[in-house]
């Protein structure tokens, strides 16, 4: 069973947050008086204590800013709709190669193999020995 968000876990990545971001602008008391606000918006999202770390964590490199409780929530839903998806589903074969497509990519080594036999060679460049 999912553990559920509480205002301490909120406040405390909150405060690590505000010192991953030193220029946000928050005050200790300022963290204080909006845990509880994001912590409303968190729940009414249905997030548990794991969600939201993950989902904070998300944000944090997704975002130059401190992050509000929008892009949390947009992170949270990332996480819920990448969660969604079977990681173990077999990928698509990639689609046919057309006859074009074969003339076009013959066409590029033809031009890059005409290209390498003018190259210029260089000379070999003697080293001298230093002392």
């Amino acid at each position: 069973m999912e553990t559920p968000l509480q205002l301490e876990q909120v406040r405390d990545e909150l405060i690590a947050m505000k010192i991953a971001y030193p220029h946000c602008g928050f005050t200790g008391t300022t963290i204080m008086a909006i845990a509880p606000l994001y912590l409303r918006d968190f729940e009414t999202e249905g997030m548990s204590a794991k969600d939201f770390f993950e989902a904070c964590s998300l944000a944090r490199r997704n975002n130059k800013m401190f992050p509000t409780v929008g892009d949390i929530v947009k992170a949270h839903r990332e996480l819920m709709a990448g969660a969604r998806v079977p990681r173990n589903r077999p990928s698509l074969p990639p689609p046919p190669i057309t006859d074009e497509q074969v003339a076009k990519a013959k066409a590029n080594i033809k031009r890059i193999m005409d290209m390498v036999k003018n190259v210029k060679r260089v000379p070999k460049c003697r080293t001298y020995a230093t002392r």
